[in-house]
């Protein structure tokens, strides 16, 4: 650049002087206002002339050193202030000389010092910080390449992440983040609003997401350019196997469970994270079994059949491969629902577990535990806290009938110990715990349906229409593990459920949330036989209505849904890990999935 009069400027950067370390801890809050202690334009003329050459491309390297040198002279708003100057004078500046890269190699060649590379850093991050420069005008790319967790985390809160451009600049620098800070980064307490509000994100823009970090295999050439041939094009935003790693402990160390975008994040393979999902509805399982009974299934128990049953659809099967061909995307929308499912329903098992179980907490009022959830797992985006999606109260109602479950057990335990010759009682109190985890194992299922309904239509869909005419039905089953098989039991959903010695028929009375007392079969038939508006003359707690062929229909799926409650909740094989009876899949650290692109 040119002075005005025409005059090639022979003014050079002082020499160095040792620059004050950066702070040492990382600094979230807007500088503290100070004026600059040079001038912020001197400087900019002296960087922007250094390197210029008349006939051929600038030294870059020699403009990228003075930069430097002139940031490790100043205090905190001289280079903020810097980087701004530099920015508005030079919009070509991160396309041409203004590279992290570059800056790095400066570094390692010797031709600057670390404390001058880290005012550089310094001056961006005050820059950004103090609303100097628009979120933006600094390419995620250069933030990325620094490695610098503080720049990285003040760029990250600067985006707004609703806007897919601004979540997109977010998730690009965060896989800057080295793999051996990865775990402290995402598991900072300062950082914990940011995380929080990336994972939420991640959600949003979950078909989005995948796209930027899935690998793609296109089939190209064919034809007179000869034989067909794949070409892999790597995803815009990669994840290193050790930080994935750093991820999930991170993730997995918060509160016990991860959810849908800390799974999306710490789980870019779907077949993987769908594992980590059964992985963590077992752990739920078992934790609650041992509150509330190991006789009677909870709903979390159900849930690991189904998750690996998503799972291998996932893996591929003859239906999914059809589906494909005819247009739909049945994986990713399995995909899509089954973490979604563990984010919102999994909390609440999660906390009755954290809380009740080992004998913990007998004297604990339901509504102290209500609280206590709210507390923590509020403003996380789940269906019925928050005051969202959950009008009667059905989660409520469902942890309340698990609690009064947990305290017939506690009774049962007690009259086993100290009357042994109970028996008739104990059986009593045992059938209406049964009957309590039935009416808590419903109302959850009709939550959680509800919630994945837009994912099963989408799912089912063929040519664009969702299962017309129930031709789809034949090709939904559902395998409950057995041990004692070496194929286990499958269940065909148009069909009508087998009748089982198992089966909990609906009784009893509850005190709901609001201090109604309803008689469960009642109750139960009500809401089963109200959700279709009372189109049809089926009763859905009749065995004998279970199959059905639209599985797609929210209502005829409750209804067969709580006929595979009440027949199998006191099959003592629901608790045996359909892992190990099915196999084990995913089970490999990965980040390099394919989607084939035709």
């Amino acid at each position: 650049m040119l002075p005005p009069d025409g005059i090639r400027s022979t003014t050079v950067a002082p020499a160095r002087a040792p620059a004050p370390p950066p702070p040492s801890a990382p600094v979230y809050g807007p500088p503290a206002p100070q004026p600059p202690d040079r001038d912020v334009h001197a400087a900019a003329d002296r960087v922007m002339d250094a390197g210029q050459r008349t006939f051929w491309k600038d030294d870059y390297e020699k403009r990228t050193d003075v930069l430097a040198q002139e940031m490790a002279q100043g205090n905190l708003a001289f280079r903020s202030q810097l980087v701004a100057e530099i920015i508005e004078r030079d919009d070509g500046a991160f396309d041409s000389w203004l590279t992290a890269g570059r800056l790095n190699d400066r570094l390692s060649s010797g031709h600057i010092l670390q404390s001058e590379r880290d005012a550089v850093v310094d001056g961006f991050q005050g820059a950004i910080m103090g609303g100097l420069v628009k979120p933006d005008q600094v390419p995620a790319g250069f933030v990325k390449d620094t490695h610098d967790s503080r720049l990285i985390a003040t760029y990250m809160r600067a985006q707004d992440l609703n806007d897919r451009g601004g979540f997109e600049r977010a998730l690009q620098a965060f896989s800057g983040v080295n793999a051996t800070e990865m775990d402290s980064f995402a598991s900072s307490l300062s950082n914990a609003s940011l995380m929080r509000d990336l994972t939420l994100a991640v959600q949003q823009h979950q078909d989005w997401y995948e796209n930027q970090t899935v690998d793609l295999m296109v089939t190209g050439g064919g034809g007179m350019f000869g034989p067909a041939f794949p070409v892999t094009h790597d995803a815009p935003v990669s994840f290193s196997k050790e930080q994935l790693a750093g991820m999930r402990t991170a993730f997995g160390s918060h509160d016990g469970l991860m959810t849908n975008g800390e799974l999306l994040l710490a789980y870019p393979d779907r077949l993987e994270r769908n594992e980590q999902v059964t992985r963590q509805y077992y752990e739920l399982s078992t934790g609650m079994a041992g509150i509330v009974g190991k006789d009677n299934a909870n709903w979390a128990t159900f849930a690991v059949s189904a998750s690996d049953e998503i799972g291998r659809n996932l893996d591929g099967t003859a239906g999914i491969a059809m589906a494909e061909t005819a247009g739909s995307d049945p994986r990713y929308w399995l995909s899509v629902g089954n973490s979604k499912l563990i984010s919102d329903i999994g909390p609440g098992f999660r906390q009755f577990v954290d809380t009740f179980g080992d004998g913990r907490n007998r004297d604990m009022s339901f509504d102290d535990f209500w609280k206590g959830f709210e507390a923590k797992w509020g403003g996380r985006g789940i269906s019925y806290l928050d005051g969202n999606n959950d009008p009667q109260h059905d989660m409520k109602n469902a942890f309340k009938a698990y609690y009064d479950a947990m305290k017939l057990q506690d009774r049962e335990n007690q009259l086993s110990a100290t009357n042994p010759a109970s028996a008739a009682q104990r059986q009593q109190l045992a059938d209406q715990r049964a009957q309590l985890m039935l009416y808590g194992n419903t109302l959850v299922g009709l939550q959680e349906q509800d919630i994945v309904q837009p994912e099963i239509e989408n799912g089912l869909k063929v040519l664009g229409m969702t299962n017309p005419g129930g031709l789809g039905a034949w090709g939904i089953d559902f395998h409950l593990p057995d041990a004692n098989t070496s194929s286990p039991r499958k269940l065909d959903t148009d069909n009508d459920l087998p009748n089982t010695p198992y089966r909990v028929n609906p009784g009893g009375s509850f005190t709901t949330v609001d201090g109604q007392t309803v008689q469960l079969d009642q109750v139960l038939k009500d809401r089963l036989n109200g959700l279709d508006g009372n189109l049809t003359n089926e009763d859905e707690t009749n065995p004998a209505n279970s199959g059905t062929d639209h599985w797609e229909s929210y209502p005829q799926r409750m209804g067969y849904i709580y006929q595979l409650f009440a027949d199998y909740q006191r099959d003592g094989q629901m608790f045996n890990d359909p892992r190990a009876v099915f196999g084990s899949r995913a089970q490999a650290l990965n980040n390099e999935p394919l989607q084939i692109i035709p």
